[in-house]
């Protein structure tokens, strides 16, 4: 279940005997999990969560996994109560500011974004959701900066090409 090498298919049916075996053991449900999630398969994870949650309900690892899971799903107050169990991490932080995204509260998500990127989460997307929000809140002066970082840190990241692409299409230059 654990070697990356094997299909995701296997994986997932080596989990699932796993867990049937040994129905107690926590660290396989979160595996399987993460494996699940991992490989956006969303649907098929929440039970499987559940079911680690029912031995465990307070585990950080199985709450931000549905927290994840939720807001792929677009589930955001759900999402907001399994991520609520979380510590503060630039990981958990993210997923807040996406489920805020999903319900239109700009400035939660933006500060979100930003809490996510000081606790370390310094990837691009993190960047881009939340110059997104800059955008919606009309903070232009946040957005520059926060543009000029992503420049700096990022020059090829996909998302300095799609806020260009956004930009030049809002001009009408389409070409």
């Amino acid at each position: 279940a654990v070697s990356q090498s094997v299909p995701y298919a296997q994986r997932r049916a080596a989990y699932e005997q796993s867990i049937r075996a040994c129905p107690s053991e926590l660290h396989l449900y979160t595996e399987f999990a993460s494996l699940q999630i991992a490989n956006h398969d969303f649907t098929a994870a929440l039970p499987w969560i559940e079911k680690g949650l029912r031995l465990s309900p307070e585990d950080a690892i199985l709450n931000l996994r549905k927290g994840e899971a939720l807001v792929a799903l677009s589930q955001p107050r759900e999402a907001l109560t399994a991520l609520g169990k979380t510590p503060a991490t630039g990981e958990s932080q993210f997923f807040v500011g996406l489920a805020h995204q999903l319900l239109d509260e700009h400035r939660e998500a933006q500060q979100c974004f930003l809490d996510a990127w000081k606790r370390g989460n310094q990837d691009p997307y993190v960047l881009y959701s939340l110059m997104l929000e800059d955008k919606a809140l009309g903070d232009k002066a946040a957005g520059v900066e926060h543009f000029q970082t992503m420049m700096a840190r990022f020059p090829d990241s996909v998302w300095i090409h799609v806020l260009l692409g956004d930009a030049h299409f809002k001009q009408h230059q389409d070409a």
